[in-house]
């Protein structure tokens, strides 16, 4: 009997997206927002946009300052990003047509209610990448207060003063 010889198969590698692809895809979310808030004529739909482009600002400072924060970006750029790209584009597209039906109307507020739960998301997500920051400077600001009352520096009835 015969012994089958294994071949030696090379593990695939998965494919990575590396922090050039995502500060890359950042930029060019930021240049289609700003071409989209060039072109809108609505007011609510520009001030959303710029509301995300702050967002978007913020979010790509954060990761800057701080690059294991590039991890919690996958979904943002994979999906949110081009999602958030394709709703407004229609809207666009909408709102250049010469006639706008009820049901278009309707079609337009629903993408504009959309576009408040993508700022809301975004900001959660700002949140997040800042989460453990926060929790260091609660920690560091209640030690802080802590010493200062045990140095006689502020009353007892002053606790909690620096972050309420």
């Amino acid at each position: 009997r015969t012994v089958p010889v294994k071949e030696h198969v090379p593990e695939i590698e998965e494919t990575e997206v590396t922090d050039d692809d995502r500060a890359t895809a950042m930029e060019d979310y930021e240049k289609t927002l700003k071409e989209q808030r060039d072109r809108a004529h609505d007011g609510a739909l520009k001030d959303k946009i710029s509301a995300l482009l702050k967002l978007l600002d913020a979010i790509r400072h954060a990761v800057n300052t701080d690059p294991g924060r590039v991890e919690s970006l996958n979904k943002f750029v994979d999906y949110y990003t081009p999602t958030t790209i394709k709703l407004i584009e229609r809207y666009l597209q909408f709102e250049s047509s010469s006639v706008i039906t009820d049901a278009i109307r309707k079609t337009m507020d629903d993408i504009l209610r959309s576009l408040d739960k993508v700022i809301d998301g975004y900001e959660k997500l700002l949140d997040t990448l800042y989460k453990d920051d926060l929790l260091d400077l609660n920690a560091e600001m209640d030690v802080m207060e802590t010493v200062m009352k045990q140095d006689g520096l502020i009353d007892e009835s002053e606790g909690d003063g620096f972050h309420e």
